[in-house]
Parts: structure tokens; C-alpha cells; sequence
């Protein structure tokens, strides 16, 4: 038996930020440090050995939910990557999950900017929305359309402010971020980031997993090595 070290960019940095969430408490319910957005009182959530779990109910439109964070005042630049993974698609029904940029969770009317992994029967895509309410689907700014047969139920998706200019990548792997969906100004001023879905006139419950969330203060650019750590497995 022979001893290989690879970098897996799923295990916790050896020096994690500050605001890293690892989400391996397994405690249940919602993850310590968040608080709920959940304004259509959908959302299920729960935190077991997998990560971070949010679970929304059969419902007609479109509803954003999730967990949320305060986002660094105004003028501070951050790199925010996650790891997020869809469960439970139907025959009728939408997934949608990632990141939202918020005006203001607390406010069910306040506007949002959404990063997601979409899936359904026929389609897939990662895009960019804009919302005018929890509830209040825009038409997206930016897609980049992906195989709903062959591409992923699984993304890293990033998002980047350097002073108010955001930019949206994804990454298959972690390791490669190939990509920029998006770069601009986002029209708001948020205060709040969340990580957060919509079972868009589904037919069932569905459900999405984030493994990880990690903060780094700066803008790491497009050809960045994310925080991960190397391992020592057997082969």
C-alpha cells in the first residue's frame, strides 16, 4: 500500500478566515452564526455530517430562501466561494441554489441579486437574477446554459467585490475557475450575503447542500488557489 498526497479543495484550510463555516457541527437546524431567510415560511433547515442542508417545500413561483450573513461595509473587497449540490429533481419541477446578494434580509420587499445552479426536466443553466422581493423573479441578466443529461449537480460558485464592481464565477472541480459569468455593478447596495434556494412550481420537496462557506478579505482574481488543504490518503 502506497501513501499519495493530493490537494482536495473540499477539506478546511489549515488557516481558515474568520467567517469560514465549515458546517461540520452536525448539530441540526440552523447552523450557528446564520440566521434564517425564510419570509415564505418554506424552508426546512438542517445541519448533518454532510454540511448545511436547506429543504423547500412544493409550492406554485418562484421563493428565495436560505441562511445569511452581514456582508463587510461598503468600499471592502472579499472573495466568498461555496460549494453547493441539488437533490430531488422532478419531472415538473426547478432547483435553483447558490449564492444572494441582499438589500436586506430582513425585509421581504427588499431587492436581491442571485448566483444559482439551475436544473430542471429539460435544461440547465448557472445564471444571474435580479429580485424584487423574496418572491419577485426577474429575468436573468447572464446565463451560461449547461446539459441538464450530462452537466453537474454539483458547482463551486464564487463571487468577488472589489469597491462596487461584483464578479461571479463558477468552478467544476474547485481548482479551476475557467470562467466569469458576470462583472459589474449589481444596481443595490447590499448588506446581507446568503446561501439560498427556489423550488420554482415543483411537484415535491427538494433540497440543497452546501458543504462549505469561506471568506477571503480581498479580491483573489479568476486564477486563484482557494483555501483547501492537502491529504495523505492510501492507494
Amino acid at each position: 500500500m502506497a501513501l499519495t498526497t493530493l490537494w482536495l479543495p473540499d477539506a478546511p484550510p489549515l488557516s481558515p478566515g474568520a467567517d469560514d463555516d465549515e458546517f461540520a457541527d452536525a448539530s441540526g437546524g440552523v447552523p450557528g452564526g446564520w440566521t434564517e431567510y425564510d419570509h415564505g415560511a418554506l424552508q426546512t433547515v438542517d445541519e448533518d455530517a454532510a454540511g448545511a442542508e436547506l429543504i423547500q417545500s412544493t409550492h406554485a413561483g418562484s421563493a428565495l430562501s436560505g441562511i445569511y450573513k452581514a456582508l463587510p461595509g461598503a468600499g471592502v473587497d472579499f472573495t466568498y466561494w461555496t460549494k453547493v449540490s441539488l437533490s430531488g429533481l422532478g419531472v415538473t419541477s426547478t432547483i435553483a441554489a447558490g449564492i444572494a446578494l441582499l438589500e436586506d434580509a430582513a425585509v421581504s420587499t427588499g431587492d436581491v441579486r442571485t448566483y444559482m445552479l439551475r436544473a430542471n426536466a429539460t435544461q440547465g443553466e448557472i445564471a444571474v437574477h435580479p429580485w424584487t422581493a423574496y418572491n419577485a423573479l426577474g429575468a436573468a441578466t447572464v446565463t451560461h446554459a449547461i446539459s441538464v443529461d450530462t452537466g453537474p449537480t454539483s458547482l463551486y460558485l464564487m463571487v468577488r467585490r472589489t469597491g462596487t464592481t461584483y464578479a461571479f464565477s463558477y468552478s467544476t472541480d474547485g481548482l479551476g475557475w475557467m470562467r466569469t459569468l458576470s462583472t459589474g455593478a449589481l444596481g443595490i447596495v447590499p448588506i446581507h450575503i446568503a446561501l439560498c434556494m427556489d423550488n420554482i412550481a415543483s411537484a415535491a420537496d427538494v433540497s440543497a447542500r452546501f458543504k462549505f462557506y469561506r471568506h477571503v478579505a480581498s479580491d483573489v482574481g479568476l486564477t486563484p488557489l482557494m483555501g483547501g488543504r492537502r491529504v495523505t490518503v492510501s492507494t
